[in-house]
C-alpha cells in the first residue's frame, strides 16, 4: 500500500526520532544546569549557538543533497 513504509524505512525513522529526542534532552539538561549555576552569558551563548549552528548544518545538508540529486 502507498502508506506502507516498510521495515527498513520504519527503523530509520525510529532511529532518527530517538536520536532527536536524546539530543533535545541533552540540550535541555545542559541549559538548565547553566541557568541553575547562574552562568547567564554562557547560557544564552549556548542556546544561541546551538540554534544557529543547527540551522546552518540543516541548510548545508539540504543544499548538498539538492545539488547532488540534480
Amino acid at each position: 500500500a502507498a502508506g506502507d513504509l516498510g521495515a527498513s524505512a520504519l527503523a530509520v525513522v525510529g532511529a532518527g526520532l530517538a536520536g532527536g529526542l536524546s539530543t533535545f534532552s541533552t540540550l535541555a539538561v545542559d541549559a538548565v544546569r547553566l541557568a541553575n549555576e547562574r552562568l547567564w552569558r554562557l547560557f544564552w551563548a549556548y542556546l544561541a549557538l546551538t540554534v544557529v549552528l543547527g540551522l546552518a548544518a540543516s541548510w548545508a545538508a539540504w543544499t548538498v543533497t539538492s545539488l547532488a540529486s540534480g
